[in-house]
């Protein structure tokens, strides 16, 4: 139940309509910057995921686009 609830958070944060948001009060100050971070945290692991899919490169350029 409690996975749902934060599935549901984070997709009302996402859409810029919830009024407790949390993110602005966060290091990150706002959903962009939270967008970037998380971005460059998956990019610095890309050769982790290169192991399985070696196709990652192109889709991780799509991601970025993306943001």
């Amino acid at each position: 139940m409690m996975l749902g609830k934060s599935i549901l958070i984070s997709i009302i944060d996402l859409f810029h309509i919830n009024p407790y948001t949390r993110i602005s009060t966060s290091d990150f100050k706002s959903i962009n910057s939270l967008r970037k971070f998380t971005a460059q945290r998956v990019y610095n692991e890309v050769d982790r995921f290169r192991m399985i899919d070696k196709d990652i490169n192109r889709k991780m350029k799509v991601v970025v686009k993306l943001i």
